[in-house]
């Protein structure tokens, strides 16, 4: 069964698995180009949220969810969503796990954070873009 979210239709997390790639893009080599847009597929972002190991990159669940857990609740309580590009992308991988974990689909206020998430990701990378170009100069 599928809804229709911000991204267009969203897949039930329960099949995920045959819809993701598996590849990993490092923070380094991440580009716009690669951020899902707002008229992209809810299979797009969650795809997308996946290109970042965050068990991997962060030693396992525990430390990973301490993080994803007080930077949720913090936004929740309208602090500002961290800038830094790899923390940013821990969270979304974390969101789009929950999802599938607890066999949900994101309801507005999660579409709001993922919206927000990905908005914070992208900037993120337009800032280091920016930065890497003029320091070239």
């Amino acid at each position: 069964m599928n809804r229709k979210g911000p991204w267009g239709p969203v897949p039930t997390p329960d099949n995920d698995r045959e819809h993701f790639s598996g590849r990993i893009i490092s923070s380094e080599a991440l580009t716009i180009g690669d951020i899902p847009t707002p008229g992209s597929s809810w299979m797009d972002v969650f795809e997308f949220a996946l290109t970042y190991d965050a068990y991997k990159e962060k030693g396992g669940f525990d430390p990973v969810a301490k993080i994803a857990n007080k930077v949720k609740q913090s936004w929740n309580n309208g602090t500002l969503l961290p800038t830094k590009l790899d923390v940013l992308r821990l969270c979304l991988f974390f969101e789009q796990r929950r999802c599938r974990h607890f066999d949900q689909i994101p309801d507005d206020d999660d579409s709001r954070y993922f919206i927000s998430l990905i908005d914070a990701i992208r900037l993120a990378v337009a800032k280091r873009t920016t930065t890497s170009r003029s320091d070239a100069t």
